[in-house]
């Protein structure tokens, strides 16, 4: 069953590093050898590359391509990791993870020559993440662990949480959902110290389904029922939609094969009020083992 977790977004820099909003500006190759160091330059191309809605994600790599020729050219080494942060983000999102590795491990090699620590752990989650999503679990965990001893040597508790979540996940996809389970915890340990209560929402679907899959079905179903009417007034009918899958799938393995129809009824219903073809098809798909 897929699983839906909370995305915390990987925070770019702070707001300083965009330092104009001229979107007319163009850089061309024949003028870089002209060009003066000029950071502004630069950090008007990373806005370009990042958080502009008017370039698609091809497009803006070129904006970070060009952010990362003058960074070089003026030997400005900071904006050398920066660019290649977020070309390397760029490639991630689309799916892109070989490319996105490199990129990534170029930045970290300019931020490790910059003894720039809190960066470096930043780059380690973003590599690990890299190889969890290209299936490479093996290699996720190396560098999650990495990127955990230097969250912890600059005591960021909030980093460390966020990795515990992260190999969460991996254990998960290996199938070993004790370890995920642990690892859970300890994220949850983390975010019941603040108010985040979509945060937590979204922790307890995920033990919900490590524990359906280890079978301690009363846990499953307590934690997937917990957070329902958060998630209805929420109206966030994709979560809303997969704890009634997660239900179905309980009460199927649990042989009440009329409440799990119920659920599997009511995971299409927000499916459809979302348009996600996954639930749908894997709310049909339950539906259809019902009738074997």
């Amino acid at each position: 069953m897929k699983v839906y977790f909370l995305i915390i977004k990987f925070a770019l820099l702070a707001s300083h590093i965009f330092a104009s909003e001229n979107a007319n500006l163009r850089l061309n190759v024949s003028e870089k050898s002209s060009i003066e160091y000029d950071s502004n330059k630069v950090k008007l191309l990373w806005e370009y590359g990042t958080e502009s809605k008017n370039y698609s994600l091809v497009e803006k790599r070129r904006f970070l391509k060009e952010a990362i020729t003058i960074s070089k050219m003026n030997k400005w080494r900071r904006g050398m990791a920066i660019s290649y942060k977020f070309l390397a983000r760029n490639y991630w999102s689309s799916g892109k993870f070989d490319s996105a590795i490199y990129f990534h491990k170029e930045a970290l090699r300019n931020f490790q020559i910059l003894g720039d620590r809190f960066s470096q752990g930043d780059i380690l989650n973003c590599l690990g993440q890299d190889y969890a999503d290209s299936t490479n679990y093996e290699m996720a965990l190396y560098y999650f662990n990495l990127a955990m001893k230097v969250h912890k040597e600059l005591n960021d508790k909030e980093a460390e949480a966020y990795v515990n979540s992260l190999i969460s996940w991996v254990h998960y996809q290996n199938g070993d959902f004790v370890k995920s389970n642990f690892y859970q915890y300890k994220y949850l340990n983390y975010i019941q110290t603040m108010t985040d209560t979509n945060a937590l929402s979204y922790v307890s679907m995920s033990l919900a389904d490590n524990y359906l899959e280890l079978k301690e079905y009363s846990k499953s179903i307590a934690l997937y029922r917990k957070w329902q009417s958060y998630w209805l007034q929420k109206q966030n009918y994709l979560v809303l939609g997969s704890s009634y899958l997660g239900l179905g799938n309980v009460y199927k393995a649990l042989a009440n094969n009329s409440t799990a129809s119920n659920m599997f009824d009511l995971a299409i219903k927000c499916g459809k009020r979302v348009n996600d073809e996954y639930l749908i098809a894997e709310s049909y798909y339950g539906l259809g083992e019902l009738n074997f």
